[in-house]
């Protein structure tokens, strides 16, 4: 084939990588990137640095990861997705210091690397640069992907690793090596125990092996995509093996140390009343959908899907299936976690293989029956200012999370006056409440408290929040109210050495005042008080 203008794979995975960076500037990424655990959702991300600095601090245990908040068990053990980043990171600061922009970073880097193996996957299928370009920066405009690449969750990394392992399996479908069917296995293993929703592409695969092998339906055209089932099988097999029993030992690992906090299971609509899914179906409606994609663009990619759908025949043959297997799983995922779309965005991240296979099959269908189209200077000058569009829209989004404005004439016309509403109260609750936790932990060592020294942090509703930040062991109001003395004298009697009060108005409790006698000292609006002298 003739190299045209478009196409020049020697040279793209390097203009891509600094579009990347470029657009992670447009995004603020250079900004935030040493943050803490901040902004939505700072009660998981807490988690995950509570494991990150827990395997800093105490020897790099891979299997007996650890929060700061104590459990029943007095341990802090606690799992639910493989805490490889976790321990990564902690690893990145054994050699460099403990800085958040290390823990980011890494994430980030794992993203990008999905993000660039889809890219050279597009530019594969289209021979075209400038397409796979669009397509792949287009999927790096989903707010939910672009707050959660620059951040401590596996969610996003899990999303880059099946990225990764559907290249692989993609040359697998061309040379039907073995290798990289093994590679593409290993990565999705990785992505499904990072996250078991980044499981949809794995999935899709093992549908397409089994109406293959057993149902004798062509995949690939002219010959047979698994010509050695038996050997082909194997790596599979392992994927699903090792999967299952990592999960297997979460939930057992758990069961011992009475860790019952993440949620090993599923929330499904069939066991909510009508009042609780009306209620979802409305913060999806209104308010999710936003953070997922455009919804304009998430139409037309809609449309995409229809018109492949439609026009069967001649769209792509592996694609269209395995875009029609992502459909059919992403629909089935709401219904089982449907409980969990109240405000929990972060669960449709995976998802988004929808949008990320949806317009590369369409693209393909384009290219095999429509190939002038590519080349036309108005549907590529169209689809660059899309690009343009939902970059500005994914900026804002993101923006919005972390910086609080005066006027509502400050922020993008973009932004709905409920979301306005609601971030300008996020922001004055931080400021008030949070925020002295990011920097209090020197002054707390300088008053002799160690990270070991049982905390009572009140009032702090998340396990890990007050805690992880402090970088201090101890309980918080997430299990308990703690609303009488002998809550209190319970927690002490369990080993509490001191009370972290965040809010002013506690200190007129009846129920605190007892235990309000030793003040060592305040950081901001922190008070710390000792209740060694109440130890029996």
């Amino acid at each position: 084939m003739k190299r045209t203008s478009s196409y020049f794979p020697k040279y793209s995975a390097f203009l891509l990588t600094l579009l990347f960076v470029l657009v992670a500037f447009v995004y603020g990424y250079h900004n935030t990137i040493d943050n803490k655990p901040s902004s939505i959702h700072q009660w998981r991300q807490a988690d995950c640095w509570s494991y990150a600095v827990n395997y800093y601090h105490e020897g790099m245990q891979f299997f007996k990861p650890t929060l700061h908040y104590i459990n029943e068990s007095e341990t802090g053990h606690v799992v639910a997705e493989l805490p490889l980043t976790y321990y990564i990171a902690a690893g990145l600061w054994v050699l460099f210091g403990q800085h958040a922009w290390l823990f980011r970073g890494l994430n980030i880097v794992i993203v990008f690397a999905g993000l660039l193996a889809f890219f050279k996957l597009a530019e594969r299928l289209l021979k075209h640069s400038f397409w796979a370009a669009i397509l792949t920066l287009l999927l790096f405009t989903s707010p939910i992907l672009v707050f959660y690449t620059n951040n401590f969750l596996t969610d996003a990394p899990a999303f880059g690793l099946s990225l990764l392992g559907f290249y692989c399996f993609y040359i697998f479908y061309e040379s039907g090596r073995l290798k990289p069917l093994y590679l593409a296995n290993i990565f999705f293993m990785l992505a499904i125990m990072l996250k078991t929703s980044a499981g949809i592409l794995f999935a899709g695969i093992c549908a397409i092996f089994i109406m293959e092998v057993f149902f004798k339906i062509s995949i690939k055209p002219n010959t047979r995509l698994f010509t050695n089932p038996k050997q082909q099988f194997i790596p599979f097999v392992i994927t699903l093996f090792v999967v299952l029993a990592w999960y297997m030992y979460a939930s057992w690992f758990n069961e011992k140390h009475d860790g019952p906090y993440f949620l090993l299971s599923i929330l499904p609509i069939w066991h909510m009343d009508y009042a609780s899914i009306n209620q979802i179906s409305r913060s999806l409606n209104e308010n999710l959908i936003y953070q997922f994609f455009n919804v304009y663009t998430f139409v037309m990619v809609l449309g995409m899907f229809f018109w492949l759908l439609i026009n069967w025949e001649k769209a792509p043959r592996f694609l269209t299936y395995i875009m029609v297997f992502t459909a059919l799983q992403c629909i089935i995922f709401l219904l089982l976690f449907f409980r969990v779309f109240d405000v929990h965005d972060y669960y449709l991240l995976n998802l988004l293989v929808f949008m990320a296979v949806v317009p590369l099959a369409f693209f393909r269908y384009l290219k095999e029956n429509h190939p002038k189209r590519l080349n036309n200077k108005r549907i590529q000058l169209f689809f660059l200012i899309v690009l343009l569009f939902n970059v500005y829209y994914a900026a804002q989004k993101n923006s919005i999370k972390y910086h609080a404005k005066q006027e509502a004439w400050h922020y993008s016309f973009l932004n709905r006056n409920n979301e306005l509403e609601y971030w300008r109260w996020f922001h004055w609750y931080y400021d008030s409440y949070l925020k002295a936790y990011d920097s209090v932990t020197p002054y707390l060592r300088s008053l002799g408290i160690g990270r070991n020294d049982r905390v009572i942090s009140l009032k702090d509703p998340s396990p890990n929040v007050s805690l992880a930040l402090m970088d201090v062991k101890g309980v918080t109001n997430f299990y308990r109210r703690y609303e009488s003395p002998d809550d209190i004298q319970f927690e002490i009697d369990r080993g509490a050495s001191y009370l972290i009060i965040n809010k002013e108005q506690l200190l007129n409790e009846d129920y605190l005042k007892p235990f309000l006698n030793y003040k060592m000292g305040q950081y901001k609006q922190i008070e710390i008080f000792d209740l060694r002298p109440f130890k029996k």
